[in-house]
């Protein structure tokens, strides 16, 4: 039985679930931080004979039941007692102008080990001056079923076309992954289009899916289409089935795609909310903005490869979906391209029957496993250069592969470089001339797609581009950490190679083994020395050199049986382990989102630029700097970390900044660097209006 049929339930069930068990993820975790203290209002200016109020509200998620809370002026208690009380209270209190001095009066708040300051001014006013901050209103978020169900079904009709029209000699999983990309081709192909003649909208982009697919099937008809993808299968293609190592791996992705963030305590990475901000900022303007409005205070043009913020726009504006259950279909639908693109490729290097196993041993690389539920741009942009890889191999068809490579490297460029490393690598039989002609097309595309970029903003440009751009290079216990599973495995099939040399019963390794093994040592000095973004190459090497060893060697059904699910075990365990020490803490959130509440969108926030992301996703506020660095204006990042570290109150005025949000000790300078400070990042002539131990908020003096 043709497996065509149940792969397309599978997507059709798979966009579904993902879309309504989003509504419940991150059950386990109220995203609060354990203890909070932060102001709602205070007076700043008061005269003789009134009383200067304030109100601060108190949280406390943690264990202790008893917790100290205090107001202090000049060093004097003028208020303490013990609270006990488990979730959110409010406090207030007034002082009494006659125990102020005249002029400015710093008033400290404490709760626990936190700590709230604000200036409070004496003198002749007739009655008190107020700061009002609000409390922290969460948004709630929604879908409409009818706007869903048309945009999916728009979504899913051109597929039905493409994978049992277009390409319906080639194999279920073949053709399952050649329909993906080719489905994220004229998503891009149709965007752009409509993004030139500003055209872009619901229905205009489900118009031009439907026109482009039923357009590839006329020419199919007309026998033009084969020529270009060159898909039919083979008998043994059209009749493959799924092994156990596949199963295992299949189990391990759904779990992944669709469960995972159940448990997990946030979708949310430090970086993965520029790019889903980006595709908010593209939706809102119905096509590519020529300007970023909250990045480096609105000042950065809109210049990012915009690729994925095309096809992820064209899900939100075909199915009505933002936020959450956005994020959770693009997931799904990117995590079934990944895993079927791998699955494709492997194939072409002929290692069908360990595909499944490949995954595993991919996977147990924690970058990979990392960008597997936080980050689809990743995913999609490395498995449409798998199929341009596959295709070049298994079917020699250099301008369908140069087309794919094209589109990949308009979602993320450095799978220009990625490409012929591992094709040199790799492919046995490397083919000079067609690998030349694929790669010339590849660029050409991208270089076509990227010029109304260069046009309108100039050659890109990069501030400190080796500290936080493409240039940061990998230390060698982040290298370690990353790939340890996988050398693990290395070393272990080279000592057991070296015994079997020993031993007289062969020759080291075989010479595509050799040139493999050499390619992996070359592809971790790169990883090293230029650019840690090389990781996924090598760890794409090494899983390699793992199957084609266990292949050269012909080991048994149940000892591989065994490693796949070892494998998979140890899949589960880094994701539930290592993962979670990545993501947006909940002290960070909250933050973010409290800076939402008490703040204007016309102020502007300096932030550590490495909250810059999420104080614009969350807080929705301009940023004096992010570490968006592609045409970044270095001289407001550099003034974002002067301010941290010098306190030089004249950049606020520069920049006319309302609010500073820092971490409490820590700055985060460069990649893998920080600059920790001996003393609390405080700011004396700023009020302190928020802290949870971990993030502090100040505001300028009204």
């Amino acid at each position: 039985m043709s497996k065509k049929p149940v792969l397309f339930l599978a997507l059709v069930v798979f966009c579904l679930a993902a879309v309504f068990i989003s509504n419940y993820w991150h059950f386990l975790n109220n995203q609060e931080p354990q203890k909070a203290l932060f102001l709602n209002y205070f007076d700043n200016k008061v005269g003789e004979s009134q009383e200067a109020c304030f109100s601060a509200s108190l949280l406390n998620n943690s264990s202790a039941s008893s917790l100290p809370f205090s107001v202090q002026y000049s060093g004097k208690a003028l208020f303490s007692e013990s609270l006990n009380f488990k979730g959110l209270v409010e406090k207030e209190y007034c002082i009494d102008s006659a125990v102020l001095s005249e002029g400015d009066n710093l008033i400290v708040i404490s709760f626990a080990d936190l700590g709230l300051f604000y200036h409070l001014e004496k003198g002749l006013f007739a009655e008190p001056s107020k700061t009002v901050l609000e409390k922290p209103v969460m948004d709630g978020t929604g879908f409409d079923f009818l706007r869903l169900f048309l945009g999916l079904l728009v979504v899913l009709f051109t597929f039905f076309i493409i994978f049992f029209l277009i390409l319906k000699e080639s194999s279920g999983t073949s053709g399952f992954a050649l329909s993906l990309g080719l489905l994220v081709v004229l998503f891009i192909a149709s965007f752009f289009v409509l993004d030139f003649f500003q055209a872009v909208s619901a229905a205009s982009l489900a118009a031009a899916l439907l026109a482009e697919s039923i357009f590839l099937y006329f020419l199919r008809l007309k026998g033009l289409f084969p020529k270009i993808a060159q898909t039919k299968a083979s008998h043994n293609e059209q009749t493959d089935s799924f092994n156990f190592y596949d199963f295992v791996a299949i189990i391990l992705l759904v779990f992944i795609f669709l469960f995972s963030h159940l448990i997990l305590p946030t979708h949310f990475q430090y970086f993965n909310m520029f790019y889903e901000r980006s595709t908010q900022l593209v939706v809102a303007n119905s096509g590519i903005p020529l300007s970023d409005p909250l990045s480096y205070l609105g000042s950065r043009p809109f210049a990012f490869i915009p690729g994925y913020f095309m096809v992820e726009a064209s899900l939100s504006l075909l199915t009505g979906l933002q936020g959450q259950a956005l994020f959770a279909l693009m997931l799904v639908f990117v995590g079934l391209l990944f895993a079927f693109s791998l699955f494709y490729c492997l194939e072409a290097f002929g290692l069908k029957n360990l595909r499944g196993l490949g995954f595993l041993f991919f996977a147990s690389s924690v970058f990979v496993l990392r960008f597997l539920p936080f980050f689809p741009r990743h995913m999609l942009s490395f498995s449409i250069m798998l199929l341009a890889i596959g295709v070049l191999v298994k079917r020699k068809n250099s301008l369908f592969s140069g087309l794919l490579l094209g589109i990949a490297a308009f979602i993320q460029a450095p799978v220009l470089l990625f490409y012929p490393f591992i094709l040199v690598f790799a492919w046995r039989n490397f083919r000079l001339k067609q690998f030349l002609k694929s790669f010339a097309i590849g660029i050409g595309l991208f270089a076509l797609l990227f010029l109304p970029i260069i046009l309108k903003f100039g050659l890109p440009s990069f501030a400190v581009p080796d500290e936080w751009g493409y240039l940061i290079k990998s230390p060698i216990e982040g290298l370690l950490l990353d790939k340890a599973v996988l050398l693990f495995f290395v070393a272990a099939f080279l000592i057991i190679e070296l015994f079997l040399v020993l031993a007289k019963k062969q020759k080291f390794l075989d010479k595509s083994l050799q040139w493999l093994l050499f390619g992996i040592v070359l592809s971790v000095f790169v990883e090293f020395l230029v650019s840690f973004r090389f990781n996924i190459v090598s760890s794409l090497l090494i899983a390699l050199f793992a199957l084609r060893w266990l292949g050269f060697h012909k080991a048994s059904f149940r000892k591989l049986a065994v490693l796949s699910l070892l494998l998979a075990v140890v899949v589960f365990y880094l994701l539930f382990s290592l993962i979670p020490g990545g993501v947006v803490s909940n002290n960070v959130l909250f933050a973010a989102k409290h800076l939402k509440s008490i703040s204007s969108s016309s102020d502007n926030v300096l932030s550590d630029p490495y909250y810059g992301h999420i104080v614009e996703y969350l807080g929705q506020r301009k940023v004096l700097a992010d570490l968006w660095v592609e045409y970044a204006d270095s001289e407001k990042l550099k003034d974002s970390y002067d301010f941290l570290k010098s306190g030089d109150y004249s950049i606020l005025a520069k920049y006319q900044i309302t609010f500073v949000i820092n971490q409490k000790n820590t700055i985060f300078e460069r990649s893998g660097q920080r600059y920790f400070s001996a003393r609390p990042l405080e700011f004396d002539e700023l009020d302190k209006v928020y802290d949870d131990g971990l993030v502090f908020i100040h505001k300028v003096q009204e």
